[in-house]
């Protein structure tokens, strides 16, 4: 009986193509064996392992539960696969050389043998059908059955195997043919993919002038590429130390610190540095789907050389959850790596050329030159600016410019105008220098600070003897004033007085506290073009004579808008009636659009007037003219201006 069915089964072989034949003969076990299924799998080399040929059979009702079974063993990979090592079917085989029978696998031992189980498989048939050093191949039958596997199924696949072995072997043969060639087209079709990211990606920092937009291009074009949750880039460059971190999900804080510190520690097998120099920046997560990745399967970092010399490197590293980067996708973040390190070399070379421009640029310049850094290093000076730092210049043994002359260039830095004058005593004559700050964007450590020393001695006498002119003018205008109405003689040289004590309170410079002062004593000149008939009447004015009276400040300004005054003198004169609540003249404006120094000039020429004597009413004095602006704080005067006033001590 039993050579019969061999007989049967081997004309079956005989008869078909490999492929044909392997079919049938699965049939044929199913029709006289009841057999519910059966698949075989190949050991390489190259594996390592046992992988699945796509060499399976499997009964039509049964196909659903096999398809549960391969899900849940294999997760979807694309290869389904048999590992070696402990309670594992192939490590079993390979090892006794001897067919394995389990007859029940709700109490095998082996690696899937609970979920074979749970799919409807009890029972399992596995035999090493060829065992060669370079290719091993095990053939596997399935029952749903305990004990599904006769004693003349076992003898009918003994007497059977000579002549299934080279049929098995040249069906795999093809098999593996197809398989390579289905994998170099993925590969092809996978590296023409590849190569369109990474010329698009060319393309795109070709254009990119800054480490910070090369790493935004790599960050939107990474991801068609590779899956990853994050990847960073440590720069160390003259011109910034930094590193750069571009999450694909948010990142929980440790897991920044952990990249972090992995980066310090592959950047110190090349350089020392302190970590506190660099700036660490988290750009916002391009899949903000509340994710917080936590830790890391994998870490690859890669390190760039920038220059020859290793001054300037970066540490590219990326990292995932769930999955390590296989060769493949290792091989393209090697290609990405190679287009940010061309990037970054053609970045650190137009700053070196824009930075020996600047130099010459600012060496060449016709007065003191000197750079510095946010730590007061300096970077760069001019000829001029060289002897000026050796005549004038405290610097530190860190080569900081602390002081230029008694002047602090840290809190000159921190000042509003960052500009001042220097007097420096040389013989009989005085010598003046203006000595500025300011922000300077060139390709330098960020940020960088121009300190220019310039001589303005001849400047500044010729701005004195024309102030000292404008200022006799303006005296000579007031006093035009005052002789043509007695009554208010001083009047314009209180309210400057007073005006000078409030800005003082107020904490003015002196450029400001000169500009008030002028502005005050000029503040009545339109009451030049009033009739001193109506300027010295004791009585009421009418409202035709008050109406003439209310035009002396727009008068004023007309006189004066012409004349170039440093500062708003003009605008003082204009607005010294409006109110904070619009109720003034001649414009009516309100609270911030009457300018400051108005303000301040209103308040001081309210308490003079009060407290003076006029023609139609004797003086109210002082204590009256206090409680008025008082009164009216924050309605008609503003609130600091009068507080300023009611702190000064009149009694001096």
């Amino acid at each position: 009986m039993a050579d019969s069915i061999i007989s049967k089964a081997t004309n079956l072989l005989i008869a078909r193509r490999p492929k044909e034949k392997l079919d049938g003969f699965f049939e044929f076990l199913e029709k006289n064996f009841g057999i519910d299924g059966a698949c075989v799998y190949i050991w390489t080399p190259e594996y390592n392992m046992f992988r699945s040929c796509n060499l399976e059979w499997v009964k039509e009702d049964f196909k659903e539960s096999l398809e549960m079974i391969i899900t849940s063993l294999y997760k979807g990979d694309d290869i389904r696969f048999l590992p070696l090592g402990k309670n594992s079917y192939a490590d079993e085989v390979l090892k006794t050389g001897k067919p394995l029978y389990v007859r029940d696998t709700s109490k095998s031992p082996y690696w899937g043998d609970r979920i074979r189980y749970k799919g409807g498989i009890r029972s399992t048939y596995n035999y090493l059908l060829i065992n060669r050093e370079d290719f091993k191949v095990i053939i596997i039958f399935f029952s749903r059955h305990k004990d599904g596997f006769s004693k003349d199924f076992i003898s009918f696949i003994e007497g059977i195997v000579d002549k299934l072995s080279p049929i098995i072997e040249v069906i795999i043969h093809e098999e593996i043919q197809e398989i390579d060639k289905i994998h170099l087209k993925e590969e092809l079709e996978q590296r023409n993919h590849e190569l369109e990211i990474l010329l698009n990606m060319a393309r795109q920092l070709s254009f990119a002038s800054t480490y910070e937009d090369a790493l935004k291009i790599v960050r939107n074009l990474l991801p068609f590429g590779v899956k990853y949750d994050f990847f960073s880039m440590l720069i160390v460059s003259e011109y910034i130390k930094k590193i750069f971190i571009y999450p694909y999900y948010h990142l929980s804080d440790n897991l920044i610190n952990y990249i972090v510190e992995n980066m310090f520690k592959e950047l110190s097998k090349y350089m020392k540095v302190d970590n506190n120099e660099f700036d660490i920046y988290v750009d916002e997560p391009m899949h903000d789907n509340f994710q917080c990745i936590r830790e890391l399967d994998e870490l690859f970092l890669s390190p760039i050389t920038l220059s020859p010399e290793e001054r300037e490197i970066g540490i590219f590293c990326i990292g995932r959850k769930g999955k390590e980067f296989n060769k493949e996708e290792k091989r393209f973040l090697n290609l990405v790596f190679t287009q940010l390190t061309i990037t970054f070399i053609r970045i650190i070379e137009f700053k070196e050329r824009e930075k020996s421009i600047v130099q010459n640029m600012l060496y060449n310049f016709p007065e003191g030159v000197i750079l510095i850094d946010n730590n007061l290093k300096i970077l760069l000076y001019n000829k001029i600016g060289e002897e000026l730092i050796s005549e004038f210049g405290y610097i530190s043994n860190k080569d900081q410019l602390l002081k230029f002359k008694d002047i602090s260039i840290k809190k000159l830095i921190k000042s509003v105008k960052r500009e001042l004058d220097v007097v420096i005593g040389k013989g009989k004559k005085d010598r003046i220098l203006k000595l500025t700050v300011q922000p300077i964007d060139i390709p330098y450590p960020s940020p960088t600070w121009l300190v220019m020393v310039s001589d303005v001695t001849e400047r500044r006498n010729f701005q004195q003897k024309m102030h000292k002119m404008l200022e006799g003018t303006v005296y000579s205008l007031a006093l035009a004033i005052e002789r043509r109405d007695p009554y208010t003689a001083g009047h314009q040289k209180n309210v400057a007085n007073l005006t000078v004590k409030i800005a003082q309170k107020l904490g003015l410079d002196e450029e400001n506290i000169n500009i008030l002062f002028m502005g005050a004593l000029l503040h009545d000149l339109g009451k030049i073009a009033i009739p001193s008939e109506i300027l010295t009447k004791p009585g009421k004015l009418t409202p035709e004579e008050f109406a003439l009276i209310k035009t002396h400040p727009r008068v004023g300004y007309e006189i004066l808008k012409d004349v170039e005054f440093v500062g708003p003198v003009k605008e003082m004169v204009l607005y010294h009636h409006e109110r904070l609540d619009g109720s003034g003249y001649p414009e009516g404006l309100k609270g911030d659009l009457i300018p400051m120094e108005a303000r301040l000039l209103a308040v001081a020429d309210v308490v003079d007037a009060i407290s003076s004597h006029r023609p139609y009413r004797p003086a109210l004095g002082l204590e009256m003219a206090l409680e008025e602006i008082k009164k009216n704080r924050g309605i008609l005067y503003d609130p600091d201006v009068v507080d300023a006033c009611l702190s000064i001590d009149f009694s001096k």
